[in-house]
């Protein structure tokens, strides 16, 4: 944290204090420097989270090896948090409702020949390529991950 935050940081002290009744004595400025001190290597942004998470879940006042390994964790998932794909804005619905976007459409046959086989034999389920595989763009990528694990191995 910059000095420029150490307003936020105070706000941030005192609404925790206030929220979990740590006495006024206990909240005094000697208190507040305390905590800045162990503190100020996070990003506010971090010590906010983690106050507000001792807010809703802690029963007393954090020590500041609590409120820096909340801070850290905090610190963590908003790193990880960057790293990782924007969520989808419209539910996930498969491309193609016949095969569910694996490319193989189930077939059901009765033992009557329909599936190829010129025995008589049993009732049975069996697979064809379904014909959304020129246009489905989830199961091209997956063949094209597939490839690529492939040349991966290969080399």
């Amino acid at each position: 944290m910059i000095a420029a935050e150490k307003l936020r940081f105070a706000q941030c002290f005192n609404k925790l204090a206030i929220a979990l009744r740590l006495p006024t004595a206990d909240a005094d400025v000697t208190a507040q420097r305390v905590y800045w001190e162990a503190l100020e290597g996070y990003p506010i942004e971090a010590v906010e989270d983690a106050a507000r998470h001792f807010t809703a879940s802690a029963q007393w006042f954090p020590k500041t090896s609590e409120w820096l390994s909340g801070a850290e964790q905090a610190r963590s998932a908003r790193a990880l948090a960057k790293c990782l794909p924007s969520p989808r804005e419209e539910a996930w619905t498969d491309e193609c409702d016949v095969c569910i976007d694996t490319g193989w459409e189930t077939l059901s046959c009765e033992g009557d020949r329909s599936c190829g086989r010129h025995k008589p034999h049993a009732q049975h389920k069996y697979v064809v390529h379904c014909s959304c595989r020129h246009t489905n763009r989830t199961w091209q990528r997956k063949v094209e991950e597939l490839k690529q694990q492939a040349r991966g191995k290969a080399e």
